[in-house]
């Protein structure tokens, strides 16, 4: 008996982490636009649904800056306003450069195995938006992790989500990165000599390339 109430309570959690990701996923790629609204109909539909979860996904995508529910206007994709960007990546600029530090002391032969896996075959980033994001997402998670701190991972992600989004929205630009595989690979040598201060340096060489070509697309 007690076997079968945890199973049914685990149900719904899964469903509701579903519609989470997924909901997430629409925001982020930008297939819900900047200042759209968030339609629950379609939603429901899309998503194959109920109106439960969804609601829990879009309180869940709200409180990480995702989307903004206003007072009897309606619920929308929050909109990209160029100071908010500045603050987004300002905070992200701060936050990895520690994370690098943190990674260099911490990280293990196998997420250093990891993290040259992602790379691998990676040359034809700068003209593949899909990879350039795929890549650039597993990256930074094997990073992050790395940290060892469950603090510092679920703040980067939350800004890591927003910013990506601008990756999605920008991408006629922020694709044309030329070398964006040499800063993953300068990241990963210093990460292998555990050299915490050349870590942080070409993690923020990275991010600083990534916000100029961001500044240009906006």
């Amino acid at each position: 008996m007690v076997t079968t109430r945890v199973r049914s309570a685990s149900a719904p959690r899964r469903e509701s982490e579903r519609v989470y990701l997924e909901l997430r996923e629409l925001l982020v790629q930008g297939r819900i636009r900047p200042g759209e609204a968030i339609e629950e109909g379609r939603l429901l539909k899309e998503l194959s649904v109920g109106r439960t979860p969804l609601r829990e996904a879009i309180l869940r995508l709200a409180t990480e800056g995702l989307i903004e529910i206003l007072p009897r206007r309606g619920t929308f994709a929050t909109d990209i306003v160029f100071s908010d960007v500045q603050d987004l990546l300002e905070m992200r600029y701060h936050l990895e450069g520690l994370c690098a530090r943190l990674a260099a002391e911490r990280i293990t032969g196998d997420e250093l195995s990891r993290m040259e896996r992602i790379l691998g075959g990676a040359g034809s980033l700068a003209t593949n938006t899909a990879e350039l994001v795929r890549v650039d997402r597993e990256f930074h998670r094997a990073l992050i992790e790395a940290t060892r701190n469950r603090f510092l991972v679920e703040t980067f992600w939350r800004l890591y989500n927003l910013s990506l989004r601008l990756m999605y929205v920008t991408r006629s630009r922020i694709c044309e990165f030329p070398d964006v595989v040499e800063q993953y690979l300068a990241v990963l040598d210093a990460l292998k000599r555990k050299d915490a201060d050349a870590a942080e340096r070409a993690v923020l060489e990275h991010l600083a390339d990534f916000r100029e070509r961001l500044r240009q697309s906006l």
